[in-house]
């Protein structure tokens, strides 16, 4: 009987290996989620330290934030229209926003939208999806700009459920 191998063979180590290597093989990987997605980080400098300043559709979510720190266990807000059920207006994000801060859950959100955005745009075989993929950039940053960030929570969390779902191809 022909004795078996249970170990399986790994690659030779290369030992000419450079120290950017690894950071080089992820740029070109994530060449368009990280063109379509840098480009926005001064924008959301600009909104978090100018432009965040509690007005709009930042104030509601600074109010449920504020809700959910104090009342966590209440199903029912009496603050917002007269009454309304936490739940409809969202599940967690008052929570989440809570616990990290209204600014931080926001720009979080815009910049993982953004990335997942241009990974969707990429993989589902767009001949070039740079210019796409930046255009959802700014529209989200818009999004973030005008303080919906549940919303932008949403779409983060939406395209994360859709990467999965999409395979590498091109048309």
């Amino acid at each position: 009987m022909a004795p078996a191998e249970l170990t399986v063979p790994r690659p030779e180590q290369h030992q000419d290996r450079r120290p950017g290597d690894a950071l080089r093989a992820f740029g070109r990987r994530h060449r368009v989620p990280l063109l379509a997605t840098l480009p926005t980080l001064p924008l959301y400098a600009v909104w978090w330290a100018f432009l965040a300043t509690g007005g709009g559709d930042l104030a509601a979510q600074e109010a449920w934030a504020e809700f959910a720190s104090n009342h966590g266990g209440s199903a029912y807000g009496l603050f917002w229209y007269g009454g309304m059920h936490t739940a409809n207006y969202s599940v967690f994000s008052p929570y989440l926003m809570a616990l990290v801060g209204v600014r931080t859950v926001t720009v979080v959100s815009g910049l993982a939208a953004s990335w997942l955005a241009a990974v969707l745009l990429v993989r589902g075989g767009v001949r070039r999806p740079l210019w796409p993929a930046l255009l959802a950039s700014l529209a989200l940053w818009c999004d973030v700009a005008s303080g919906r960030a549940t919303f932008a929570l949403g779409v983060a969390l939406a395209l994360a459920a859709c990467v999965p779902l999409v395979r590498e191809r091109r048309l």
